[in-house]
Order: C-alpha cells, then sequence, then structure tokens
C-alpha cells in the first residue's frame, strides 16, 4: 500500500503527494553561522523557509526551538509541535565494578573525573570549560583529570593549543570518539558532566548523564534549561568563576552531591523515547485527520 504519510526527520523533505511532517531540530546555521561549513549555511537559509511551507505539521525537540521558529518564520503555532527526546535504556547507574574495566583501561577512577561530552567545536564552548578547570587547583587538577568525549569538529586548533600544557600533565584526557558502551560507563562514573552549550537543539549529553546517575552543569542558555530542569545546575556561558564555584561544591559537598544525583535521575525519568514516539504518533494522527 501506498504510503499515507511522509516524516522527515532531519530539516528538508523530498518531493513526497501526501502530507509530510518534518522535524527541525534547532536553528544553530542561522543563530551561529559561524560554527557551520558556508555551504551549509547557504543551503539552509535557501530552502528551511520551503520546507516549512510544504510541511503539514513541524516537530521541534524542545519548546525553546519551537518558540523560536515561530517568532523567526512566522509559522502558525497549532502547525508546530514540541516532542521531547529520551535516553537510550543502556543510560543507567552503574556500580563501581561495573565500569572498571572501561575506567582501568584510561587510568580514570570511579567519580573520580570530570567528564565533558560533545564534538569539539566552538559552539559547544570548551573555551569556558578549560580556562575554568585551568584556573582550579593543582591539588583538584591531579585528582580530577578532565575527560573530554567527543569527535574534533571545526575551529579547534585554538582549543588545541589552550589545553595542551594540560594535556601534556595528564590533567585533561582527550577521548576522541569512542563506543556507546564505553560512553555509557564513563557517564556513570564521572563525578560530574560539564556542559555549557551556546546554544542546543536538545542536549542529549546531560540527559544521558542524569539517567546514569551524574550530576550535571550547563549553561543557562537555549534549551538545557528544559532539559536539566531544577536538577542540573545552570551558570552563565560566559561565567568561568561560577563554572569554577560549582566544580568545588561537587567536589566538596557530599550530601549535595548525592541530592544533585537523586533528583538528576527523577528529572530523567520524565523522558523516554516511548513518550517521544508515543507523542510523534499523536502528530501524524493529528495531521492524517485534517488531510
Amino acid at each position: 500500500p501506498r504510503a499515507q504519510l511522509y516524516h522527515e526527520p532531519n530539516f528538508l523533505p523530498f518531493r513526497f503527494p501526501g502530507p509530510t511532517v518534518i522535524t527541525a531540530h534547532d536553528l544553530s546555521w542561522l543563530r551561529y553561522p559561524q560554527a557551520h561549513p558556508a555551504d551549509r549555511v547557504a543551503v539552509m537559509n535557501r530552502r528551511f523557509p520551503r520546507a516549512l511551507e510544504v510541511a503539514a505539521h513541524v516537530i521541534t525537540d524542545a519548546d525553546y526551538t519551537r518558540e523560536e521558529i515561530i517568532a523567526q518564520f512566522g509559522i502558525s503555532p497549532d502547525r508546530i509541535s514540541s516532542v521531547p527526546l529520551g535516553a537510550r535504556e543502556n543510560f543507567h547507574p552503574r556500580l563501581e565494578s561495573e565500569c572498571q574495566v572501561v575506567l582501568s583501561q584510561r587510568s580514570l577512577s570511579y567519580r573520580g573525573y570530570v567528564l565533558c561530552v560533545g564534538t569539539l567545536e566552538p559552539r559547544k564552548n570548551l573555551e569556558l570549560v578549560i580556562h575554568a578547570y585551568a584556573a582550579m587547583p593543582e591539588a583538584y587538577r591531579t585528582r580530577r583529570p578532565l575527560v573530554l568525549v567527543g569527535m574534533k569538529g571545526w575551529l579547534t586548533s585554538g582549543l588545541e593549543s589552550l589545553m595542551q600544557p594540560l594535556v601534556a600533565a595528564g590533567q585533561i584526557r582527550p577521548q576522541g570518539y569512542i563506543s556507546d558502551e564505553e560512553l555509557a560507563a564513563l557517564y556513570a562514573a564521572a563525578q560530574v558532566l560539564v556542559y555549557p552549550s551556546l546554544y542546543e537543539g536538545f542536549g542529549l549529553p546531560p540527559l544521558e548523564a542524569m539517567a546514569s546517575g551524574t550530576p550535571v552543569i550547563v549553561s543557562d542558555r537555549s534549551t538545557l534549561p528544559e532539559v536539566v530542569g531544577e536538577a542540573g545546575v545552570q551558570i552563565d556561558a560566559a561565567d568561568e568563576s561560577g563554572l569554577c564555584a560549582a566544580l568545588r561544591r561537587f567536589n566538596e559537598d557530599a550530601a549535595w552531591w548525592n541530592a544533585r544525583a537523586v533528583a538528576s535521575l527523577a528529572q530523567a525519568q520524565r523522558f523516554s523515547w516511548a513518550r517521544c514516539a508515543r507523542e510523534t504518533l499523536g502528530v501524524y494522527r493529528k495531521v492524517l485527520d485534517e488531510a
């Protein structure tokens, strides 16, 4: 039988004779064009307004992005819905023994390191993390290495030279790309995840860390407050001293760390792929009813 509806999960749909739903994850090429290759920015500027016109309905990952698209493009609010993402089931709390193989391969200890997850690119605001971490006492950096997980993006040469002395000292540990199973162990064994991104369409790493029982420090920008709620520590994206203060508190106040970890698990349980699927199906039904 012929398909009744086409859902394009990545912004720009192909031609289809029936109703089309698109997912628009963010407006990063408009907000941070310098963080994208120029040809991608040109294609999105040319084709995305038309994609909005042909779509019977638009899905975003967060309320922030929904409101942003309404304001930027004048789309009718009843044609756009936010459907939050979820954390996969392999991201869950783990005992020290369950993480030991991955930790020992990297000379790390359980709850003994600060974690950053994301592509090394300007939008992720890793410069703030490096500066704040470098400002922490030598004794802290020796005991609490900063573990960076993620592929190299673009415009990273300045970041690499900034990190180099601390990499050479073994205090910053770039891991590059790692497997899902290794990532799950590193989330679950970290003392805290730091994710001060300047702009996100959702922000899966903080959700995955919280689902793993690990507290998070995020910037108070874009969609991140929606994801972490009251459970996460929110800082200004330019506040180096605020990030240092949060790192110190997580390191020194065990009761507060425990409270944040418990709250993080509860917050993460509000999101799931089952909920995402259910609400996406609701959009399909609405579109087909109106077709």
